[in-house]
């Protein structure tokens, strides 16, 4: 009987990241017959690959390929199931899984074909594990000890093991429930020898399952020591390649670089690490804050409250009231007064701490929407930036800080991020006058759609998408310089990394920034609405959902997947963050270090 209680329809592409001949979208569920109506048009017959249009919601054709549909429970999950074989390039997949997903069903979860085909009894746990296991085996040994427990041979002993215990657990019980027969069960059934040999089978069966883990996931070997003492050339003789730079200047290895072998058809994981250079430091202490004067003040309240207390018990109030009303309210005016003096939280206290939190290190800031998925998206994907920045550069900033621009300070801060939400309401026009002056006075925003994947083919299809709409509206109350998509010579392209483009989640939006003067273009220069002196634009447009992609969650792991997810997708995100941030940084500085061989011709002429 099936296990499962799940009724939706779920979709996603089943081939890996990345460019192919061929991609596939696979779609189960109980029900497929209007998904297969809206793609396809038409009935399939079982189990037999239909040549087909796949078809968009307006009747046009995404793409042209084999669709496939088995029926329940014939199929890998046990339930009806569609596939799409199309070509494999990552836009025309992602156009047929949004097609499917625009006709009722769900994005699928990791894993999540498998954990039906489960629920529904198409395969057991040990064969759901051994999917995994067959996808990550990197050796062959490893595909043939996973594809062992895929074909059940695992399940099998493991059954034959239950099937013993239970006939051992037979001869006991009769021993036990008929002691008043001559025959001793147990000893007539050699319970004690089957015991041990049962014992050595599961011994023998957990040294194979040891082993075969092994073969899995490998072995890992950290190599640890002084620096310059042979860690990096000891891993590039066990890789057979230059893996890690060798000189005879000590401490060139800073990142732990990691690299795999094969060994005996184990993998060897090698991981050559930066030289320790071990120091002992004192911890310093905060500088003490003076309490004396709010301490003084809340004892001076509490006193003046316990003798009013203490009036009104005794009637003192009414009687005085009552004899020198005058007297009296000015008594009761000066105690108001006085609690009213005490010290509260106020506004003022709390930007102070805002200051001070701001200027204690170097944050990174982003604006907060109001909307909390977005807001906690963005919150970790700052969090990931600020890590990958003190892990790859000189750069340790503190932890980020949302702001809002309507109340904030916002000068404290060098880069803010902020993610546009459709549908939200316009900002009050002071956010947008401080917002104004924050980038006319040196400071970056950078405004991220998040919505490359829903822009419509054509050259005008990434200008109409929702995000883009409601991006408009914010600009059109800023003072916002002549934009262009970032020149292959433009600065930010080489501010830390070499690079071509800015990923984030997805990787088909362009990235805009000032369209900075020609030399000369004098004129043009002198009536820029924002400033460029230190050669920093003070906006910067993308729609590639770059928080998205550096979102990490408490565990390390990303928090979501990437489209396409083409290999090094996320690295590449990374590497786009770290350069907007030094570019931000660093200003003309970095531009004049970058276009140093032009300044050298420069000065020879």
């Amino acid at each position: 009987m099936s296990k499962a209680a799940d009724t939706d329809v779920i979709a996603a592409i089943a081939t890996p990241p990345g460019r192919g001949g061929i991609g596939i979208v696979r779609v189960s569920g109980p029900d497929l017959t209007g998904i297969v109506k809206g793609i396809i048009g038409r009935p399939l017959a079982p189990r037999v690959a239909t040549s087909a249009a796949f078809r968009g919601a307006h009747g046009d054709t995404l793409d042209k390929g084999i669709a496939l549909f088995f029926p329940a429970p014939a199929s890998y999950t046990g339930e009806n199931v569609l596939e799409l074989q199309g070509h494999g390039g990552p836009a025309v997949l992602a156009l047929a899984l949004q097609r499917c997903l625009d006709l009722g069903a769900r994005l699928a979860e990791p894993g999540e074909f498998t954990k039906r085909a489960f629920l529904n009894d198409k395969i057991d746990l040990a064969q759901a594990e051994a999917v995994a296991d067959l996808i990550s085996a990197t050796t062959a040994a490893g595909v043939r000890a996973a594809t062992r427990s895929l074909v059940g041979e695992f399940s099998r002993e493991i059954h034959a093991l239950l099937d013993r215990l239970v006939e051992l657990r037979v001869f006991i019980e009769a021993t036990l429930d008929f002691p008043e027969e001559d025959v001793d069960f147990v000893h007539a059934a050699d319970v004690a020898g089957k015991i041990q040999r049962l014992q050595q089978t599961l011994e023998s069966l957990l040294g194979r399952s040891r082993q075969g883990r092994l073969l899995l996931e490998g072995i890992e070997v950290v190599l640890i020591g002084q620096p310059n003492v042979g860690k990096s050339s000891l891993l590039n003789q066990l890789v057979g390649e230059d893996r890690a730079i060798v000189t005879a200047v000590a401490g060139t290895t800073r990142d732990a670089i990691r690299s795999s072998v094969e060994v005996d058809g184990i993998p060897l994981h090698v991981i050559d690490t930066a030289g320790l250079r071990a120091r002992h430091a004192s911890y310093t202490n905060a500088e003490p804050r003076d309490l004396r004067g709010i301490l003084l003040s809340s004892s001076l309240a509490l006193f003046l409250i316990d003798a009013i207390v203490v009036a009104m018990l005794g009637a003192g109030i009414a009687a005085l009231l009552r004899r020198r009303a005058a007297a009296a309210a000015l008594a009761l005016a000066f105690v108001l007064c006085t609690l009213l003096a005490a010290p509260q939280p106020s506004r003022a206290d709390n930007n102070d701490d805002f200051a001070i939190k701001a200027v204690s290190q170097t944050r990174l800031a982003y604006v907060v929407t109001g909307n909390a998925d977005v807001d906690s998206i963005v919150k970790a994907g700052m969090s990931g930036l600020t890590l990958f920045l003190a892990q790859r550069t000189a750069l340790e900033a503190g932890d980020p800080v949302g702001v809002d621009p309507a109340h904030d300070e916002l000068a404290f801060f060098p880069l803010i991020y902020w993610p546009v939400v459709p549908g939200a309401p316009k900002p009050p026009q002071d956010a947008i006058n401080r917002v104004d002056a924050y980038m006319k006075q040196g400071g970056t925003v950078i405004f991220d759609t998040r919505d490359a994947i829903e822009a419509a083919p054509g050259d005008a299809g990434a200008s109409q998408t929702p995000g883009m709409l409601a991006l408009r509206n914010i600009l059109s109350s800023l003072d916002v310089p002549e934009l262009e998509p970032v020149p292959r010579e433009h600065v930010l392209t080489k501010t830390f990394y070499l690079l071509r483009d800015f990923p984030g989640r997805f990787n088909t939006g362009q990235t805009w920034v000032e369209t900075l003067p020609r030399d000369d273009d004098e004129e043009a220069a002198a009536s820029r609405p924002a400033r460029g002196g230190d050669g920093v634009s003070p906006i910067i447009i993308t729609s590639n959902d770059l928080a998205g992609a550096w979102a990490i969650r408490p565990d390390g792991q990303p928090m979501l997947p990437l489209t396409p997810g083409e290999p090094r997708q996320r690295e590449f995100a990374f590497r786009a963050g770290v350069n907007i941030v030094m570019y931000t940084l660093t200003g003309n500085y970095k531009a004049d270090q970058v276009h140093a061989p032009a300044l050298i011709e420069r000065l020879g002429q």
